[in-house]
């Protein structure tokens, strides 16, 4: 095992697959059940007639966990009006929503050098390139702030190990993907290739694996909520990967994440659905046509051009639909600036749920 300095860039990081043994039976174990659970969360997904629903809200809701992992924080009302092309996109909202383009700009792509050089350049709003010298030293500060945690490998090993880390990826070696996804996760974070954006770039990555293993159609899957609420776990047991060599309590760590995530995603994907086939008769009675009541699934929040956009409709009618919906108790409306927005306020409870999960 390579020694293992904070304060000095940790070149000796040891190329992948692991020299240790990784499937052991804990790990096999959490792997069955995440695989269950993930394998529902598909099916379920390839069942419901709503998929461009889920896509739209469900990539907006990682977008703002992923960001909050970093400590870029927006409000998710905030981003969701945002996203209706409001006008509340304030630094921290705009950078959100640079992570829910990259996310969907490269959805379904094969995960390689130029995958991910376009998400981290999207992200960062400028073309970012991997580290190439010695002189491109990043490091990384405690998770509670105090001193400096872990400094990457130099910038003239970070090509070195980033062929390294594509070549386990593509490699179809009988290690189950899940358990390799959580492998390939650490060694992402641990060489850091790009001077910033690294992270989030690094979970849209754990992504775009799933769909190139075919354990995922679409992005729904999403662990940044999981690694908000055990922040301080998480960054633990990369540390101790980093200076032990612990694969064992990660992998299982992560493969817990994916089966409570995968979980929670089916309760809210479920959750969706009830609310809609509520809401379809009221709609009905108020001769509100589908898609009209679709688009105020496909986000929270809903202005009179967005209903015009989505339904293909003249803005009076537009108005005269959300006027309506609003009158029937289904929506409730504010004020923002010079915009009137429709909110669906038992969609939005949805969203207040799952974070409690």
């Amino acid at each position: 095992m390579p020694s293992f300095d904070p304060e000095a860039p940790f070149d000796e990081l040891p190329p992948l697959p692991p020299r240790e043994e990784i499937e052991t039976e804990s790990v096999l174990r959490a792997c069955i059940g995440a695989s269950r659970a993930l394998g529902e969360l598909r099916g379920l997904v390839e069942t419901v007639p709503e998929q461009r629903i889920l896509l739209e809200l469900l990539p907006l809701q990682e977008s703002r966990s992923s960001s909050e992992i970093e400590n870029i924080l927006s409000s998710r009302n905030r981003l969701f009006v945002a996203a209706t092309g409001g006008d509340e996109s304030d630094r921290f909202t705009r950078e959100v929503l640079r992570y829910n383009q990259a996310l969907m700009r490269y959805n379904h792509t094969v995960p390689d050098h130029t995958a991910l050089c376009g998400i981290c350049s999207i992200i960062c709003d400028q073309p970012m390139n991997y580290r190439r010298t010695d002189d491109d030293e990043v490091f990384l500060v405690s998770y509670a702030g105090r001193g400096t945690s872990y400094t990457p490998p130099s910038g003239s090993n970070v090509g070195r190990l980033m062929n390294n880390l594509m070549e386990y990826i593509f490699t179809d070696d009988e290690t189950d993907p899940l358990i390799k996804m959580a492998v390939m996760h650490y060694q992402f974070e641990a060489i850091h290739p790009f001077f910033d954006g690294n992270c989030r770039t690094g979970r849209i990555l754990n992504i775009l694996y799933l769909q190139y293993n075919r354990l995922l159609n679409e992005p729904i899957l999403f662990l940044s909520q999981y690694i908000i609420d055990r922040k301080s776990e998480y960054y633990r047991l990369l540390r101790n990967v980093t200076s032990g060599s612990a694969w064992e309590p990660w992998i299982v760590f992560m493969l817990e994440g994916v089966r409570e995530t995968s979980l929670s995603t089916i309760r809210t994907i479920r959750g969706i659905r009830r609310l809609m086939n509520e809401t379809a008769p009221r709609c009905e009675a108020l001769n509100i046509p589908m898609s009209a009541m679709e688009s105020i699934f496909s986000n929270p929040f809903c202005t009179i051009s967005r209903m015009q956009a989505e339904v293909g409709c003249s803005r009076a009618t537009a108005a005269k639909y959300l006027r309506a919906m609003e009158a029937g108790g289904i929506l409730s409306s504010e004020r923002k600036g010079r915009t009137v927005v429709y909110r669906n306020d038992g969609l939005l409870s949805l969203f207040r749920e799952r974070r409690r999960d």
